[in-house]
């Protein structure tokens, strides 16, 4: 188990009125001296809550790009008792994860090859690759497009390589994950994003093959452009902003994108594409923030109040986001849309045919099959811990909703309805400073 340690000091301005831990900005130092391949300074490190820094890093999948940044100054000593032994071992696990899953991604892709079946890598397959050294970049998974008419036989591959199909993606029209442990999991993408989860961004990926190009000589191998690589990865990224966390390890893919792609990139195209799926603004937050977080003399005390709103929003709920805000998120776009909370629980319970194609599409097919469903989801949701967690979460949330919208009526309730209605689906902090630059026309994800 990893040894816990709180995050402490915080740097407060008090001309933005905005805090940020102390230790965001000695993370984000540490990493950045790393994708530059820069030593730290001792100075530097010798004054940071390192306890803190790594309690951090953990939650961000950046211990080993931090420890990279760190190692060459530090004075291993004066770190807390095991601290830099276990810190220093999740840099060497994930070097040897990134070693492995290649090996075995390499003899997957050949067997794609040699019987005819295109495929495209995706997100952090791709990334980990422009990392300055192996193992910087941490991933659990690798995501991969291919050609759907042949699911059928990449799922006998599969298992006849040891491994197991995800039980819930059996009837799954979004992806198929395959696991064999101890770490080996593939994502493969039947489409790219969900309709249930956003109408714009499905519509749009769903074309997304035709946009494809040849990598190398095989006519197999093939890889999205640049700016549409830029783009799906922004994208993809709001995606879990905006169900409950995607942490600041986006900053660090933007740095080692722009580094590796910018030059030669058609930035009017990528404009063109942003604007059209309501996403301009949220890029342009990432891209300001990854600008200015990473240099050497980046203080957390001299951020302006948005961009400290839009850093603490990024760090405040891990790379995947907390049980408690995926619930908040989840009552608050529902309600947003004047739903009240008893018709949301309604909706949980009885849920609506675009859920039941994107998580069910057997049932969704033969309505039959919906009664016996329900009553394995109720059965399922009492007895899985994971998912009485979930439950009870969004009960917390619909409670504190609940006494919202009462409180409002009894104030302006007026005043508080264009608020929302205004509002980007999401976390506040980044509503606040979005809904400046952006019409609500724009904003399109649902």
């Amino acid at each position: 188990m990893p040894p816990t340690f709180p995050i402490g000091h915080m740097g407060t301005d008090p001309e933005t009125e905005a805090a940020v831990p102390q230790e965001v900005g000695d993370l984000l130092y540490l990493c950045g001296r790393a994708l530059r391949s820069e030593p730290a300074l001792p100075s530097r490190i010798c004054k940071m809550n390192l306890a803190g820094v790594h309690a951090l890093a953990a939650s961000q999948n950046l211990s080993a790009l931090s420890w990279y940044g760190m190692e060459s100054a530090i004075d291993e000593p004066s770190l807390p008792a095991n601290l830099a032994a276990f810190w220093r071992n999740e840099r060497d696990k994930a070097a040897r994860r990134q070693m492995l899953f290649e090996t075995e991604r390499d003899q997957i892709l050949s067997w794609f090859e040699q019987n005819g079946i295109w495929y495209a890598l995706l997100k952090g397959a791709v990334l980990a690759q422009w990392y300055p050294h192996l193992g910087m970049r941490e991933f659990s998974d690798n995501d991969l497009l291919f050609d759907t008419t042949r699911r059928a036989d990449v799922a006998r591959f599969f298992k006849r390589r040891g491994y197991v199909k995800n039980a819930s993606d059996h009837e799954s029209t979004i992806v198929d994950t395959y696991i064999k442990k101890p770490i080996f999991n593939f994502e493969m993408h039947l489409r790219l994003f969900s309709p249930y989860s956003s109408q714009v961004l499905a519509s749009h990926y769903d074309t997304i093959e035709s946009k494809l190009v040849r990598k190398s000589d095989s006519p197999y191998a093939l890889q999205l452009p640049p700016e549409d690589f830029y783009v799906y990865l922004i994208a993809h990224a709001y995606k879990h902003f905006q169900s409950g966390g995607t942490g600041v390890r986006i900053l660090c893919d933007l740095i080692v994108f722009f580094d590796h792609e910018y030059a030669e990139m058609d930035w009017d195209y990528v404009d063109s594409e942003l604007e059209a799926l309501g996403l301009k603004p949220f890029e342009a937050s990432l891209a300001n923030l990854a600008s200015l977080v990473f240099d050497a003399e980046f203080d957390v005390l001299k951020l302006d109040r948005d961009d400290a709103k839009v850093l603490g929003a990024l760090t405040s709920y891990g790379i995947y986001g907390t049980v408690d805000h995926q619930a908040e998120l989840r009552v608050e776009r529902t309600t947003q849309k004047g739903v009240s909370p008893t018709a949301y629980v309604l909706s949980r319970l009885f849920p609506d045919d675009d859920w039941w194609d994107a998580f069910f599409p057997f049932a969704a097919r033969h309505r039959w099959a919906r009664a016996p469903m329900l009553l394995f989801r109720s059965v399922r949701a009492a007895v899985h811990p994971a998912r009485r967690k979930r439950f009870a979460a969004e009960l917390k949330a619909l409670a504190k909703t609940d006494a919202t919208i009462a409180t409002a009526r009894r104030s302006s309730a007026s005043r508080t309805a264009d608020a929302l209605s205004y509002h980007l689906p999401g976390n506040a902090a980044f509503r606040e400073v979005f809904t400046r630059e952006t019409s609500s026309e724009n904003v399109r994800i649902t």
